[in-house]
Formats: structure tokens, C-alpha cells, sequence
């Protein structure tokens, strides 16, 4: 994550999942571990255009919230406390101004308390995603993931996102699932994606799961229902 991008619409899409589950009541807690790394040279207006938006396009509050924080020059995700704590949500921001370093990495992961990982909602949120070659600070490994669930009771849900191209996305989605399978769980992931980056959902608790099915289901429905309706 860099605060440079903060509010584009990839933010609107993850929160908006996230503020979703939170309001389910599947957990108590919103943790989120931002991996946050210095900024760059990249455009920070690419990204932000509402038309092109699918997941969470639909949800005001988040999405004038947002707005608000670009127009603002207030692209921080310090900004994010207010947000859920205004809408009843509990949230734990981890290490809101200590970069991510490739250096640093170990001993930033290792420090995520198990007060974190305890009956919550745990988005991990790299730059670009979990990655099996050439590691830096802009991913994660998958024996990095695999620490943090092994970390993790019963009663939480761990999400990070991954970016992909959508010329590869099945054959993408097969090999994420399969190592996810493989080297994390043991079992197939929860995934979905906005065409732009893809969410993955790791639980324990069998019953958590499938209420999250049913709840991604629900919510990936809406998100074809908008891409049908902007397509017309």
C-alpha cells in the first residue's frame, strides 16, 4: 500500500468488501495490515475514475468518503479509523507510520500481535501481492501468508490482495488457488475480483466459511449485475 493511492479504486473495491463482512458480523474486529511502502513516481490520479469503479461503486458512504480524502489531499490511511469507527465498526490500523521494508520485513510481520489475529478481519495489503519470484518490499511470500494463518485462531478471517492480469485470469485464478491450496490451507480459497485485483479469504472455521461463500456470492452477483448495466 502507498499513501499516494490512497481512495482510487481499488480502495473502494477492498474496503467495500471488507465494511461487507464487518457488517455481517462474522467477526468482531477489522484488522488491517497495510504493508505500507514509500511512494513513487507513479501517476496518483491514475486509477480514481468512479465510471470505471465495480466493487463498491454503489456504496455512498465509502465512496464519498473517499472522494472526499482525494479532493482533500488527505490520501492517508490514517483516514481509515474514522471511516469504520463513524459507521459501528471496530478497527486496528498496524503500524500506520512505519514503512515496509524488504530489510525490515521479518521483524514487521513477527510484531503483528496476536490481539490482531484474534476474532477479525485481517487484510493484508502489499503493493502488488504474494509473488514467488524475486521477493521485495512491494510483495509477500506465500510462506509469509502461511505464517500469519498458522498465527491466527479460529474465529478470524485472513484476506490479502493480489494483483493480475486480466489477459490470465483464469489460468492466474487456478495457480493462486492451487498454491494457496498446496502451501497455505490444505484447502481450495475464497477468491473474487474487480478485473483488476483479486481478493483471497483464508478461514479455519468451516461454518465462518461458508457463511463468507454466500456472502462473496451475493456480492460478486451485484458486481456482474454493474458491469452488465455499465456494458448497455
Amino acid at each position: 500500500m502507498k499513501n499516494k493511492y490512497f481512495g482510487d479504486n481499488r480502495d473502494l473495491f477492498k474496503f467495500d468488501v471488507a465494511q461487507q463482512i464487518m457488517q455481517s458480523n462474522l467477526v468482531k474486529h477489522f484488522s488491517y495490515i497495510p504493508v505500507l511502502t514509500s511512494n513513487d513516481t507513479g501517476n496518483a490520479e491514475d486509477n480514481i475514475c468512479r465510471e470505471e469503479a465495480l466493487g463498491g461503486a454503489q456504496n455512498a458512504a465509502l465512496l464519498d468518503f473517499l472522494n472526499k480524502a482525494i479532493i482533500n489531499d488527505e490520501r492517508d490511511i490514517r483516514q481509515l479509523e474514522k471511516f469504520f469507527q463513524d459507521n459501528g465498526l471496530k478497527i486496528n490500523i498496524y503500524r500506520t507510520d512505519t514503512l515496509f521494508t524488504h530489510e525490515g520485513r521479518k521483524e514487521y510481520l513477527q510484531n503483528i500481535g496476536a490481539e490482531l489475529l484474534t476474532k477479525s478481519l485481517v487484510l493484508v495489503d502489499p503493493d502488488f501481492g504474494v509473488t514467488t519470484e524475486d521477493v521485495q518490499e512491494d510483495s509477500l511470500t506465500l510462506g509469509e501468508i502461511k505464517d500469519l494463518y498458522d498465527r491466527m485462531d479460529m474465529e478470524s478471517i485472513l484476506m490479502f490482495i493480489q494483483h493480475f492480469s486480466l489477459e490470465y485470469h483464469d489460468e492466474f485464478t487456478d495457480l493462486m488457488c492451487r498454491e494457496i491450496r498446496e502451501y497455505v490451507t490444505g484447502r481450495q480459497p475464497i477468491s473474487i475480483d474487480d478485473n483488476t485485483i483479486m481478493l483471497f479469504f483464508l478461514t479455519k472455521n468451516r461454518f465462518i466459511e461458508g457463511l463468507l461463500v454466500n456472502l462473496m456470492k451475493d456480492y460478486v452477483k451485484k458486481l456482474s449485475e454493474r458491469n452488465l448495466n455499465r456494458a448497455g
